[in-house]
């Protein structure tokens, strides 16, 4: 059985925590400048500055009145100056749904596919659960065991475009604040043992005497905003827009743009540049971009194209830096002219694979890959407390 797994690492998640404070000034000097105690059921003069009473409402009437002091000083709580202070408190909070960890390619026909005429092996579901082997397998793997080959875990859902013949990986993000978001593909499929281990005989078809392997493929669809991140450091900025990362699926070949790549709020990457369909050719890319070539053993500058002597040379990712950008959570998407207008639905990031197969060539065995998924908080502020020396102000109360 081939396998390939997705974990995932969530670091430090918070709870929320929701803070909500009034604090009014003493009195300190009211027997100075008020002529009654402040007793119940005295009355209590009110506060003027000097001269026009309204000279300076609304805004500015927002401050404190020290005798003679002409203008008044402007309120400024991040000094401790005030008449009424309000303020509140929430902490960096992030909810991370998976929704499947696991591509199962599952039992593949052996036959398929020639080194000069690959064969696309999609990892798709078997008949109990999405039926997809119907469409996308060979005969053999249809008639293999009582559901035929391909994933047995339950569909989730389609995925814009993806349908439920599919197996995918993906997770949903709910955060209220940025997240550093870390992918490493994980290469190229590598022989194991039985138990999953490492299988510790080489290949010696290939010039570098490496490790049995196949020529996997990726794709990635993502939902939401997210950025360029510079390896956690510090691009974007905190108060920063940043730039919106475009998708390397939805890309037009060599990287460039497409019209359904960039990520935004409430959008869809497509899972190609051309059509938004998984088993069209565009939009595949090559896990690595530092391991040597499967077939060969040459280094990553010199893969052989995909499809034999006839194939296409893919783009290669292996390490994707992203931030999630904040404020994203589940509910209905909006936009300027929408009643829910400011509304950013939560964030998701899904992906498959498949195997370009080579027929015989391709030794058996059991393969697996391990891609890995870290999530970080970017950002997390820590609550700001008033000065207590400012809840004691003296009040004026003019001529």
């Amino acid at each position: 059985m081939v396998k390939k797994a997705l974990f995932l690492s969530i670091t430090a998640v918070m709870l929320l925590g929701l803070l909500g404070t009034a604090s009014a000034q003493d009195q300190s000097l009211a027997s100075t400048y008020f002529p009654y105690p402040n007793a119940i059921g005295n009355p209590v003069p009110g506060n003027t500055p000097p001269g026009n009473a309204n000279q300076y409402w609304p805004g500015r009437f927002q401050g404190v009145f020290p005798p003679d002091s002409i203008p008044y000083y402007p309120s400024d709580p991040a000094a401790g100056v005030y008449d009424i202070l309000i303020n509140g408190y929430i902490e960096a909070y992030a909810r991370v749904d998976v929704y499947d960890n696991w591509i199962n390619f599952d039992w593949m026909d052996p036959t398929t596919g020639t080194y000069d005429n690959p064969y696309r092996r999609y990892a798709f579901t078997n008949a109990a659960n999405g039926n997809g082997v119907a469409r996308l397998g060979t005969a053999a793997e249809i008639a293999h065991g009582t559901n035929g080959a391909g994933a047995t875990q339950p569909v989730v859902y389609p995925v814009d475009g993806s349908g439920i013949e599919f197996d995918l990986a993906g997770f949903r993000v709910q955060t209220n604040a940025r997240l550093d978001l870390n992918i490493d593909m994980g290469s190229w499929l590598t022989r194991v043992n039985e138990q999953g281990d490492t299988w510790s005989g080489i290949d010696t078809r290939r010039e570098d005497g490496g490790p049995y392997q196949l020529r996997n493929q990726a794709k990635l669809k993502f939902k939401g905003r997210f950025l360029l991140a510079d390896a956690f450091a510090g691009t974007p900025a905190e108060e920063d827009s940043g730039t919106q990362f475009d998708s390397p699926t939805a890309c037009l070949p060599g990287g460039v743009a497409g019209p359904h790549s960039t990520t935004d709020y409430n959008t869809w990457t497509w899972w190609g540049s051309g059509i938004n369909v998984i088993d069209g050719e565009d939009g595949w890319f090559d896990p690595t971009t530092t391991q040597r070539d499967p077939w060969w053993g040459w280094y990553s500058g010199a893969f052989v194209p995909d499809g034999g002597t006839g194939g296409l040379d893919r783009d290669k990712f292996q390490i994707v830096d992203l931030v999630v950008e904040r404020g994203q959570a589940q509910g209905t998407g909006g936009g300027l002219s929408s009643p829910v207008a400011g509304t950013a639905e939560a964030a998701e990031v899904w992906t498959t694979q498949r195997v370009i197969r080579r027929g015989l060539q391709d030794v058996q065995g059991n393969y697996r890959a391990d891609m890995m998924v870290r999530l970080y908080y970017r950002e997390s502020d820590a609550q700001w407390v008033p000065p207590s020396t400012s809840w004691d102000v003296d009040w004026y109360t003019g001529p």
